[in-house]
């Protein structure tokens, strides 16, 4: 064999296992945050026992996280912030957001095609509030 074409090859088998070794660790990551998005469990703070205040709270999955403020007034959501929201294509998810203030409540159904960002609002959402207020 000629040796440009040994150079070739090896150039091209090394290009080939860096492919599958990157490739491993991305399907790796995907199976570690399906792992967490699945493991999320919901508690539905009850506003009557919280005190007025700004809450933060946040949740990372991984692929996805999050990080929000949740504003309490007499027992009452009146604003959540999104501070943060890495979602890849789950930006739709958002409008948990207004569904939990308008339902004064955690427990709101996830958006469909963005139930793994639903999920990490959620999470995030009830993560502040079980911290309890920062301000």
């Amino acid at each position: 064999m000629e040796k440009k074409t040994k150079i070739v090859l090896t150039v091209i088998a090394a290009v080939l296992l860096l492919a599958l070794i990157a490739g491993g660790f991305y399907l790796k990551s995907v199976a570690e945050y399906k792992a967490k998005v699945e493991a999320i469990t919901f508690t539905s703070p009850d506003l009557a026992q919280l005190p007025d205040g700004t809450y933060e709270g946040s949740f990372d999955a991984g692929i996805v996280a999050a990080r929000v403020h949740v504003f309490i007034e007499d027992h009452t959501i009146v604003r959540i912030d999104i501070l943060e929201h890495k979602n890849g294509k789950g930006k739709p998810a958002e409008a948990v957001i207004a569904n939990m203030v308008g339902g004064q409540t955690t427990a709101v159904e996830a958006v469909a095609g963005a139930t793994n960002s639903s999920k990490v609002l959620r999470k995030a959402v009830e993560n502040a509030l079980e911290a309890g207020p920062v301000r």
